[in-house]
């Protein structure tokens, strides 16, 4: 049932013939939901209270998920208190709290229910946090870091997300996204790339002379900011500015302002992610924090909480039934949630098609096309046998992965763990060559989801999940999913990255 294609084995061999001992040596072991951290010499949660200076305990350990985690619907306005729902408050939508004596604020839950997290008067402090658009999970983990930023310390934290080869890097640099594209459009240049790439002695060459290239804008860039804190989320953004911030101490009195990275990949990773020099590397997995101590990095300086998801997606959970309401899909169908990235990438319109013919007229599905324009609008056109709801990007996928019965994907690290989160099964349809090819014996293994290329196969595959008959057997990978999910991961890395500036400062 789980490998739902016969190739599977084939391809699996064809992992092993392509890919580095590790991925071969899949460990069980990422069944267990384990938070161990690395460092367990310090108290990050006590340090972090204390730098708050209100009865969080109050709001978090001692009431509801639902108190804990306010819903984030409003993604441009910044806010500055946010009215806690009540248990049976369904819409969980934030209220805004004017302050009209913001430096005078208090921290605390008021009698009203109201969470402020107004400044305390004091300057707001600056993260700097280093992406690129080389695929749509880099940005999204960097902006579910800065709305939780936002959501737990409101105005007393500027998260600036900066993508270093588009604004400070001359040409061809500034074209690394369009070449994304290409690379992956061909799987064996792909592959090529990220082989070629990994050895030390070869990137580090090419970082030296690229950080050569573009240190007056990164330079520039850092003095506008002036960060008390710098986070990568991006595989090459560890030496380049490490190299260019050593320069720069060395040159002037720039103060030492700490460095972390949160690696965005759930299994096998490219040997750059990983840097000697920071402070801290958050990883997702045991088997991610195994990689990075072969590569060089101390115990110390590894903690391992799971991968970066928007705060909406650990808001409490809702019945299916409401949520559907709300975006206005049937309450009673059993929903299919079809989903190819920001991008809209992969065989889309081939498995909606191959769904619409195997799936009967009680079903419906949910097309999530992102940034494809012409695959919205082709699927738009379409006369289907079932309800078929194609949306482009939606900025609320939490709510949408609440609604369905199963996701189809690619083998994304973001899409896998937010329908853990949600505990969605979720079928395969597709992978990254390297990075991403861990993460398919990662779904089989732990019997949350499968594997399959062929639209015809996932369409039946879904329909058996789907059967009246087998509504225990999807109710067991539901639960499976859930226990492997990591829904305060980004609460987590946040709590840390303020411990960092806090330990730093004194």
């Amino acid at each position: 049932m789980y490998c739902s294609e016969s190739g599977y084995s084939s391809h699996v061999a064809c992992w092993k013939h392509h890919t580095w001992d590790e991925l071969l040596e899949y460990p069980r072991t990422l069944t267990q939901r384990s938070k161990r951290t690395y460092n367990a010499s310090s108290n990050c949660l006590q340090v972090w209270l204390n730098e708050r200076q209100h009865d969080w305990q109050a709001t978090s350990r001692n009431t509801s998920s639902t108190e804990r985690f306010a819903r984030w619907t409003n993604q441009n306005q910044k806010t500055s208190a946010y009215q806690i729902p009540s248990e049976s408050d369904h819409d969980l939508k934030l209220d805004v709290v004017s302050n009209e004596h913001e430096g005078n604020s208090e921290q605390g839950v008021s009698q009203d229910g109201t969470l402020n997290i107004t400044p305390s008067g004091q300057h707001p402090r600056r993260v700097l946090c280093l992406m690129s658009d080389t695929g749509g999970g880099h940005r999204a983990s960097a902006q579910a870091l800065k709305d939780c930023f936002e959501l737990i310390h409101g105005n007393d934290f500027v998260v600036h997300i900066v993508d270093l080869w588009s604004s400070c890097s001359p040409w061809p640099f500034n074209k690394m996204p369009e070449g994304y594209f290409f690379l992956v459009k061909n799987p064996w240049l792909w592959r090529l790339n990220f082989r070629c790439s990994e050895p030390r002695f070869i990137h580090e060459v090419m970082f030296k002379g690229y950080s050569a290239i573009v240190a007056n804008h990164f330079a520039r860039e850092f003095d506008k900011i002036d960060p008390n804190l710098i986070v990568s989320v991006h595989p090459l953004m560890q030496h380049v500015p490490l190299t260019i911030l050593r320069r720069m101490k060395n040159h002037s009195a720039v103060p030492t302002v700490p460095f972390a990275t949160v690696v965005t990949d759930l299994t096998r990773c490219h040997a750059t992610w990983f840097h000697k020099d920071v402070d801290k590397c958050f990883v997702a997995t045991d088997l991610v924090a195994k990689q990075a101590f072969r590569l060089g990095l101390r115990l110390e300086q590894v903690v391992c909480h799971g991968l970066p998801i928007r705060p909406s997606f650990s808001a409490p959970s809702r019945s299916k039934r409401d949520v559907r309401a709300k975006l206005g899909l049937d309450v009673e169908a059993p929903t299919v949630m079809l989903v190819g990235g920001g991008e809209g990438m992969g065989k889309l319109k081939e498995t909606a098609v191959a769904l619409s013919q195997t799936l009967s007229s009680s079903h419906q599905v949910v097309v999530i096309c992102g940034r494809n324009a012409k695959l919205n609008e082709f699927l738009r056109e379409q006369s289907w046998p079932l309800k078929m709801v194609v949306k482009g990007f939606v900025n609320n996928m939490a709510e949408y992965m609440a609604a369905c019965d199963c996701v189809i994907s690619k083998a994304g690290p973001g899409t896998i763990a937010e329908a853990l989160i949600c505990g969605v099964p979720i079928v395969l349809n597709g992978c990254i060559p390297c990075q991403e090819e861990g993460n398919i014996p990662f779904v089989i293994d732990n019997q949350v989801g499968a594997y399959s290329e062929i639209p015809q196969t996932i369409a039946q595959t879904v329909a058996g999940w789907l059967a009246p008959e087998n509504a225990t057997q999807l109710s067991m990978m539901s639960s499976r999913a859930r226990a492997l999910g990591r829904p305060d991961a980004t609460f987590d890395i946040v709590r840390d990255l303020v411990e960092m500036i806090e330990t730093r400062k004194n």
